[in-house]
């Protein structure tokens, strides 16, 4: 079994940009498997007036002609409103249905070759956000709390001293002229938060229409597709109502859902996408792992049913990491229950095709000083002690969750047939052990 990576490295040239660097004619290698989008590539601006809180010592940013501006400022940009730059230094790919978050490029850790993709997270409303989000907490504004942010820091270093997989920050940048108003009416302030990865796509993105249908004005468009196709595509009539799953674990059955039937027509036209845009994003993810561990990119080196089997026990050790930290993945499972249950953002949402965990912002490490989590979180003390005290109730069934991404991946790549849960249940089990000495199940 797999549990480790190559730690060859990979010398890159620094790059030089200047204002007449024309854009690429292909978008960064994450965005270039996405199917196409009109609004997936913004003009950013500068922020003058930023400030520089964390650089990763490591972390090798371009060279922007003229040499005024300190190196980081290259990051230092926020989305415009309207406009569009053709210039590499202005312009930035996003990913379609993503709220608040660009991918850069030219950049990279000089001891780490294996972070692949890079993103910038706070930086203002995308143009699938501007007009609001579906069924996303609060911040629809695209900033990131400057509290929230080091948070991430933190829990990303925490994390990965013991081995998790997570995204690597390369900056932490504050921003100086913008501010959040917070729910209760406090001003806070923002930064953005720059990051490697070493895989950006997240297992939800496997289905092509799952991101885009968060974005407001995009729901009304992707319903009339799917009348559409139901009628071109599989020459029947659409299923009464609306398609309302918001995720493939949903679609594919990972997770139950009582308005997601596998006979309502827009269900098979889910799986129709997903079948047909997920090969090409897991081969992809096999190249990058198989660059990680053996230095070199070759998919063949990791067929499919062994990618699921590694995905599954890195999940796994994901978990075993959080119970032997006293973690949870999401605070809010300690809040009020919506429909009979706690909200918890441990999904094919937040975890990526390379097994990392990348939303850490509602990491709560339960043992922390009471201040602290409410500064993080604002959560009570009796949500305090719910933590505390039923920890290991709300870990369960995170684990549940967890296991259940795996399922969603293995059902994608078509390696959920036969004995093959139990396999997977097996290596999860495997890579839960291996991370805190204790079985899952």
């Amino acid at each position: 079994m797999l549990f480790g990576h190559n730690s060859r490295r990979q010398v890159q040239a620094r790059t030089e940009l200047d204002s007449d660097t024309p854009l690429q004619l292909l978008p960064p290698p994450a965005v270039r498997l996405l199917q196409p989008d009109p609004s997936m590539c913004v003009a950013t601006q500068p922020e003058p007036d930023a400030s520089l809180e964390y650089l990763d010592p490591e972390f090798v940013l371009p060279l922007v002609l003229p040499h005024s501006e300190p190196a980081w400022s290259y990051l230092a940009r926020t989305i415009k409103r309207d406009g569009l730059s053709k210039s590499a230094v202005d312009s930035r790919f996003v990913e379609p249905g993503v709220g608040r978050t660009y991918i850069v490029d030219f950049v990279h850790f000089a001891d780490a070759s294996e972070y692949l993709d890079f993103s910038v997270t706070g930086a203002g409303p995308t143009p699938y956000s501007a007009q609001g989000l579906l069924n996303i907490g609060n911040h629809e504004d695209g900033y990131v709390p400057l509290v929230r942010a080091r948070h991430r820091h933190r829990m990303s270093q925490m994390l990965s001293s013991v081995g998790s997989r997570v995204p690597r920050t390369g900056a932490l940048i504050i921003l100086r002229n913008h501010h959040r108003r917070e729910p209760d009416g406090r001003t806070s302030s923002v930064a953005l938060l720059v990051r490697g990865f070493r895989n950006v796509l997240r297992v939800k993105q496997l289905d092509p229409i799952a991101n885009l249908m968060i974005s407001r004005s995009r729901w009304a468009g992707i319903q009339a597709q799917l009348r559409a196709e139901a009628e071109g595509i599989l020459k029947r009539m659409p299923s009464p109502g609306l398609c309302r799953c918001l995720t493939p674990s949903i679609v594919l059955g990972s997770y139950r859902a009582p308005s997601c039937s596998s006979r309502r027509t827009c269900n098979v036209l889910r799986r129709y996408h997903i079948r047909s845009a997920a090969p090409a994003l897991i081969f992809d993810a096999r190249e990058r792992l198989a660059f990680e561990i053996f230095g070199e990119p070759i998919a063949a080196a990791l067929p499919p049913r062994q990618y699921v089997q590694w995905f599954s026990q890195m999940l796994g050790a994901q978990l075993g990491f959080f119970r032997a930290l006293r973690m949870l993945h999401d605070y809010r499972v300690t809040g009020p229950t919506q429909a009979g249950e706690r909200f918890n953002s441990l999904s094919d949402t937040n975890v990526t095709l390379a097994a990392e965990l990348p939303d850490l912002d509602t990491l709560m490490k339960v043992d922390d000083c009471p201040e602290y989590n409410h500064e993080v979180f604002g959560v009570t003390r009796d949500q305090e002690r719910d933590a505390t005290n039923r920890f290991l109730h709300h870990h369960g069934r995170e684990v549940e969750l967890a296991f259940g991404v795996a399922r969603t991946l293995a059902n994608a790549a078509r390696q959920l047939d036969g004995d093959s849960a139990r396999f997977l249940r097996t290596a999860f089990n495997e890579g839960y052990r291996k991370a805190c000495g204790r079985p899952a199940w």
